[in-house]
C-alpha cells in the first residue's frame, strides 16, 4: 500500500487505496496464473506481507500499528488476492508488526493467511529475510532458532540474497533438525506446498498435455503486446492542468515546438521493469513521430546545475548564465514541452525520498523555461507523487504520465495532440508539502494518512484527473431507501458528455457512514467504473453494495455492520462529488 509518498517502492504498488489496490492485483494475479483448470501458467506471489513501506531501515523495520489499522488497510488487498484471485504464493516481508518479524509471525502467516483466509499455496521468504531473524533484527538466538522460527511461523521456501548468512533453511535447517528443534513433518510439510507448486506447473509432465507448453517466446514483444503496451500507457496518463485549454496542441497553428528537460530524450522504467525487446519510446522521440513534417522539433540535451553549485552559498556564477541556450532555444517557438520528473536515483528498493520536491536544479529550469517562454506545458516521468506547487500556480498545462513503459513517448504525444483524450485518474493523493505528512515511521493511517483520513487540502486529491470534453452527473437513483444486513442495495446515475469531444468517464463511489463510535474515512471508494461517451451520449451507470462494503473492523477485533445512515457520494473525483443520497441499513426490511 502506497502509505507514505517517501516510501521508495511506491511505483511498485497500485496506489494507497485498499479497493482500488485489490482490483487492479486480482486482475494481475488472474492474469498471470491462466485460467486452465490443471495448470498455471506462472506461479502469481503477491508481496510484501504485510506493512512493508519503509526502505531506509528495511532489514530491520518495526512497524506499530494497531490490528484495526492492519485489518482496515494494510491486509484487504492481500485477503482478496487470496480469496479471489486464488493466488498461489505469498512472499512475507522484512520488516516487524509490533514486534514480531514478518517472517517470524506466526499469526500472520498461518493463522490470518491460511487458517482464516484459507490460503492453499507455498510462502516464500524476502531475500534473506529469515536470517535477519538472527540479525538485525535480533530475534532469534541463533541461525538455527531463525530456521525453526520461520518454518514453524509458516514459510515454506527461503529466497537467498543481502547477506551474508544467506541460505537459513539450506545450512541451519538441518542442524535445528538434529537438536530436536522442528520435526520432519513440519520439514515435509513444507516441502509439500512448494512441491505442488511445481506440478502445478507441469514441470514433471509431458508437455504436451501443458496447454502454456506451446506458448512460443517469439509472443514476447510481439506487435499485439506493443499495442497493449501502448493503450496501458494511454489509459494511465493524468491531465493535471489545462488552464485556457491550452491542450491538445493545434496543428494548423503550430510550426515549432522545443522539447527539454531531464526526462525529455531518455525512457524511466523505474524499479524491478526489465529491459523491454522492442526499442523503447522516450517523450522526445514519440512527439518527433506524431508532429510530422510540418512541425519543427526543437531540442537540446539535458545538463542540470551541479548539486555543488546548487548548495553553495558563495556561487559567483551569476544565475542568468544557467540555462542560457535552453531560454534562448524555446524563446520564438510556438509551443514548450517541458519534460521533468524523477528516477530511479531517487526512488527505488532501498532508497527513500527525503522531499515531495522535484530537485532544485529541474525547479530552476522551469521557471527560467517558462520565464522565457509561458506557452509551456510541463510532462512530468515519476513513480510516485511530486509536490509541483509553483508548477501548478503557474505553467498552463501539466500532463502526468508517471513511469510509461516502452510505448510511453507515443502516448504522451497522442495526448499532446489531442489523439487520445486522457482520463486517467490519480491513484493517490498529492500533498502541497512533507509537512502535511506524518512521521515517516507512524503506520496509523487514522492519523491524517491517504484521502481517507487526510483533513488539509491537498495539491491534487485522490480520484483526480482531468479531460478535453466534460460531463454532468444527474438523476441518482437508489433501489430501495433502506436494508437488512444480509441485504444489497442498488444505485444508478446518469452519465453526459456535455463538452465538444469523445472521451472516458471514471465514474467513483465514495461511501461514508453518517455516525460511527470509531474513527472512520472521511468518504471511501468503494466502486468505480470507467466508461466511453460520445459527444451528447447519455449512459447509467449502476453499482452494487452489500454487507461486505458497508463493514468496517471494530477494536473487539471483528468485522462488523452497523445500523443507521449510509451516504453514497458518487463524483470524478474524492473531492469533487458530483451527486448524493443516503440509505439506512436497519434490522428489519420495509
Amino acid at each position: 500500500m502506497a502509505r507514505d509518498p517517501r516510501w521508495g517502492r511506491t511505483p511498485e504498488t497500485y496506489g494507497e487505496d485498499p479497493y482500488l489496490t485489490s482490483r487492479i492485483g486480482v486482475s494481475f494475479v488472474k492474469g498471470l496464473q491462466g485460467n486452465d483448470p490443471r495448470y498455471l501458467k506462472v506461479v502469481s506471489t503477491p508481496k510484501h506481507f504485510a506493512g512493508n513501506n519503509e526502505e531506509h531501515n528495511r532489514f530491520e523495520c518495526k512497524a506499530y500499528m494497531s490490528e484495526r489499522a492492519l485489518r482496515s488497510y494494510y491486509l484487504p488487498a492481500f485477503k482478496a488476492l487470496v480469496t479471489e484471485g486464488g493466488a498461489q504464493a505469498i512472499m512475507s516481508a522484512y520488516n516487524a508488526i509490533n514486534g514480531v518479524p514478518c517472517t517470524a509471525n506466526k499469526w500472520l502467516l498461518t493463522d490470518i493467511l491460511r487458517n482464516e483466509w484459507g490460503f492453499n499455496g507455498y510462502i516464500v521468504s524476502d531475500c534473506g529475510a529469515p536470517g535477519f531473524l538472527y540479525s538485525p533484527h535480533n530475534y532469534a538466538s541463533s541461525r538455527e532458532e531463525a530456521a525453526t522460527i520461520a518454518l514453524k511461523a509458516g514459510v515454506d521456501l527461503e529466497c537467498s540474497g543481502h547477506c551474508n548468512e544467506c541460505f537459513i533453511f539450506r545450512d541451519y535447517l538441518p542442524r535445528a533438525y538434529e537438536m530436536g528443534k522442528v520435526t520432519e513433518s513440519e520439514i515435509t510439510s513444507a516441502a509439500f506446498r512448494v512441491l505442488r507448486a511445481r506440478f502445478k506447473l507441469g514441470l514433471f509432465d509431458d508437455p504436451s498435455l501443458n496447454p502454456y507448453s506451446s506458448l512460443s517466446p517469439s509472443l514476447i514483444g510481439c506487435s499485439k503486446h506493443q499495442q497493449l503496451a501502448l493503450e496501458t500507457a494511454r489509459q494511465s496518463i493524468v491531465l493535471l492542468k489545462n488552464r485556457n485549454n491550452m491542450l491538445p496542441l493545434d496543428r494548423k497553428k503550430i510550426r515549432s515546438i522545443a522539447v527539454l528537460g531531464i526526462n525529455a530524450a531518455t525512457c524511466e522504467f523505474g524499479d524491478y521493469s526489465g529491459t523491454p525487446l522492442n526499442d523503447p519510446v522516450s517523450p522526445l522521440q514519440g512527439i518527433i513521430n506524431k508532429a510530422g513534417k510540418d512541425i519543427r522539433i526543437k531540442t537540446l540535451p539535458w545538463e542540470g546545475i551541479p548539486k555543488v553549485l546548487t548548495d553553495s552559498k558563495t556561487n559567483n556564477r551569476k544565475e542568468e548564465d544557467f540555462y542560457k541556450n535552453e531560454k534562448q532555444l524555446v524563446k520564438n517557438c510556438d509551443a514548450v514541452i517541458v519534460v521533468l520528473g524523477i528516477n530511479k536515483s531517487i526512488e527505488m528498493e532501498g532508497r527513500d525520498r527525503s522531499s515531495l520536491d522535484l530537485p532544485a536544479d529541474q525547479q530552476q529550469f522551469i521557471k527560467d523555461i517558462y520565464k522565457a517562454n509561458p506557452r509551456t506545458i510541463v510532462v512530468l516521468i515519476a513513480g510516485s507523487s511530486l509536490a509541483i506547487n509553483w508548477i501548478e500556480e503557474n505553467v498552463p498545462a501539466i500532463i502526468n504520465a508517471w513511469y510509461p513503459g516502452e510505448q510511453g513517448g507515443n502516448a504522451i504525444a497522442e495526448v499532446l495532440f489531442g489523439d487520445y483524450n486522457p482520463a486517467g485518474r490519480l491513484p493517490l493523493t498529492y500533498y502541497s508539502s512533507i509537512e502535511d505528512l506524518p512521521a515517516f515511521n507512524d503506520y496509523d493511517v487514522f492519523n491524517g494518512r491517504t484521502y481517507m483520513y487526510f483533513n488539509k487540502k491537498p495539491l491534487y486529491a485522490f480520484g483526480y484527473g482531468l479531460s478535453y470534453t466534460s460531463f454532468s452527473y444527474s438523476n441518482i437513483k437508489i433501489d430501495k431507501p433502506s436494508m437488512v444486513q444480509s441485504d444489497t442495495i442498488t444505485l444508478s446515475v446518469d452519465i453526459k458528455n456535455t463538452g465538444r469531444s469523445d472521451g472516458d468517464e471514471v465514474v467513483q463511489l465514495y461511501l461514508r457512514q453518517k455516525k460511527a463510535p470509531l474513527q472512520m474515512p472521511v468518504r471511501q471508494l468503494k466502486a468505480f467504473k470507467r466508461i466511453f461517451l460520445d459527444i451528447g451520449e447519455t449512459k447509467t451507470v449502476s453499482f452494487e453494495l452489500c454487507k461486505k462494503d458497508l463493514s468496517y473492523w471494530n477494536n473487539q477485533n471483528e468485522f462488523v455492520l452497523d445500523y443507521g445512515e449510509f451516504n453514497v457520494q458518487i463524483g470524478a473525483s474524492s473531492d469533487d462529488i458530483r451527486q448524493e443520497i443516503v440509505f439506512s441499513v436497519t434490522d428489519q426490511k420495509n
